[in-house]
């Protein structure tokens, strides 16, 4: 970025089981990314936003969640979907804010259609190639994440899914714990 080149963001995507340690592990990774220290090889601050998705919302509400996390009371109900993530994008950018977690990311899919899922699938897209200030994109769920992800090559070419096995206890660890 500092030579002028463009540069694509990449990113990650963690899938396993409900209750299998995703967001405890990515709140310590992203904890440890920032608290680092030092800048980035590129030159940039560590910098990092995570969001946690509860129940299901729309393109437009992730940006304005994104604008709240950012210090930024949004205000922008009534603008475009568009114009949330616009403003949402500079403020990334003038933050120095270069990784974005979403937790919980199969929320932002449940109630969409074909046509919204694409839009949104495109928009996550765009944030990782953006030429003046691409984002590392980092997503959270349980497997039916993948199957909304899979519907977008492009996207899937910039993402690295993780996988957590299933954790399998045997049958008299069971009892101990229930015991205890």
């Amino acid at each position: 970025l500092r030579a002028g080149k463009h540069v694509e963001g990449r990113g990650v995507v963690l899938c396993a089981e409900s209750r299998s340690g995703k967001t405890h592990d990515m709140a310590r990774l992203l904890s440890a990314f920032s608290m680092a220290g030092g800048e980035l090889p590129s030159g940039y601050h560590r910098k990092a936003v995570s969001i946690s998705l509860r129940t299901a919302c729309t393109w437009k509400a992730l940006g304005s969640e994104c604008l709240l996390q950012l210090g930024y009371p949004s205000g922008l109900e009534q603008r475009s979907a568009d114009t949330v993530w616009r403003r949402t994008e500079r403020l990334m950018e003038r933050q120095g804010v270069r990784v974005l977690h979403v937790d919980e990311a199969q929320h932002l899919f449940q109630t969409m259609n074909t046509k919204e899922i694409k839009s949104a699938l495109n928009g996550l897209k765009d944030l990782m190639k953006r030429p003046t200030w691409p984002v590392v994109l980092a997503l959270s769920g349980v497997p039916d994440l993948l199957e909304y992800l899979n519907t977008s090559e492009e996207l899937l070419m910039l993402l690295e899914p993780v996988f957590y096995p299933e954790i399998t206890h045997a049958p008299d660890a069971l009892r101990e714990v229930d015991s205890m």
